[in-house]
């Protein structure tokens, strides 16, 4: 697992607009980050200063959280008891900004270079459950355009273009 370094202050803004979200009485807040405007809804209920992703600094959980656009959408399915102890993400191998975009980069030039290196036979589904060979030129090229088609990160104001 990898993860990027966030270190873009959250500004939040915290508004006086209430209202209920399951069990939880919610307070909102409004945040610009990565280049979209998000809207979360927070409970003071729970006095840990966390949500998900790179979201928290609020004043309590973030319960819901999404983009103007409606692109993301971030919402709190379950707490658990955990005898009261906290349990934070483990955030795994630490990648900058360049790290990322020179991977991301690297398997939109050739998605199947792994496999290739290691010998792998490649192979795909014929839709009747069998592994067939594969024109990998033409497979290559129907990742590289799916990959195009759904760039649409968190971060937009650090999006891989791809060509």
């Amino acid at each position: 697992m990898f993860f990027i370094r966030i270190d873009e202050k959250l500004n939040w803004e915290i508004l006086p607009e209430k209202s209920r979200i399951g069990n939880f009485e919610v307070q909102k807040g409004k945040l610009t980050y990565g280049g979209r405007n998000w809207t979360a809804w927070f409970t003071t209920e729970i006095p840990v200063q966390d949500g998900p992703y790179v979201f928290y600094g609020l004043p309590g959980l973030i319960v819901k959280i999404s983009d103007d656009n409606n692109n993301y959408h971030f919402t709190l399915t379950e707490i658990k008891n955990g005898n009261e102890r906290i349990y934070y993400r483990n955030k795994g191998f630490e990648l900058t900004w360049e790290q990322f975009q020179k991977l991301a980069m690297n398997y939109y030039s050739d998605p199947f270079a792994r496999m290739k290196s290691m010998g792998v036979p490649i192979k795909k589904d014929d839709g009747a459950g069998n592994a067939v060979s594969m024109n990998i030129r033409e497979e290559s090229e129907r990742l590289k355009k799916i990959i195009r088609e759904n760039n649409n990160p968190v971060e937009l104001n650090h999006r891989v273009e791809y060509k």
